[in-house]
């Protein structure tokens, strides 16, 4: 048995439970993304109110549920929340390892 990545299935060759059936099973991923990155960093000043708010994770994540909320850095008050369905958030797929630049893929 090797492993594998969260949300695949793999089966243990060679094992026959009662009733003749393979074993499945899955792995799943139990530990929550960790920020690594904002865009603009934390605190920043002077910010186009066009820029895009980024957040990079040390691993991948895919959109699910729940929102994204924007809080006032002078008093914490909210000033938008914004679902994680809304056409506004864009999740992008970062790759697990590194490319060497000199080779085209």
């Amino acid at each position: 048995m090797s492993a594998q990545q969260p949300g695949e299935f793999f089966t243990e060759s060679g094992v026959t439970p009662l009733g003749g059936n393979d074993i499945y099973l899955a792995v799943v991923d139990i530990t929550n993304p960790n920020v690594v990155q904002l865009t603009p960093t934390d605190n920043s000043t002077d910010i186009g109110l066009d820029s895009s708010l980024e957040i990079q994770f040390n691993e991948g994540v895919k959109q699910g549920s729940g929102s994204v909320t924007i809080h006032r850095a002078s008093d914490n008050s909210i000033v938008e929340t914004i679902a994680i369905t809304s056409a506004l958030i864009n999740v992008t797929p970062f790759p697990q390892k590194e490319y060497p630049s000199e080779i085209l893929y």
